[in-house]
């Protein structure tokens, strides 16, 4: 199946990638933005980091990616799922700040 067409938000979800955040859309969404306005090496900004999507797909292009958030309960999810992939990708990048609150970072890989 297609990821482009895998529902992660609402009713019936069905993407393997679904976390609980109300407002996750998938990878293929954010990736296609990130391809079509950085190169490799570029620093992505995601001032609502949410689930975490927006840094996953930003790591697997070789982007820097830096992440604010205010729910602790999403930055858990965020951290959750840039570690997975990370371990997936047996990446280690030295860019990555995911923060509740800019002054007070969360983890710095």
């Amino acid at each position: 199946m297609d990821s482009r067409n895998l529902v992660t938000s609402g009713k019936n979800r069905a993407s393997k990638e679904r976390t609980s955040h109300p407002a996750q859309f998938p990878i293929a969404v954010i990736d296609r933005i990130i391809k079509a306005s950085s190169h490799g090496g570029d620093l992505i900004i995601d001032p609502f980091l949410g689930s975490g999507t927006t840094a996953i797909a930003a790591l697997s292009l070789n982007r820097q990616v830096i992440g604010f958030e205010i729910k602790p309960e999403y930055c858990e999810i965020a951290t959750q799922r840039i570690q997975n992939h990370l371990e997936e990708m047996n990446l280690i990048q030295t860019s990555l700040l995911i923060s509740l609150n800019p002054l007070k970072p969360l983890f710095k890989l």
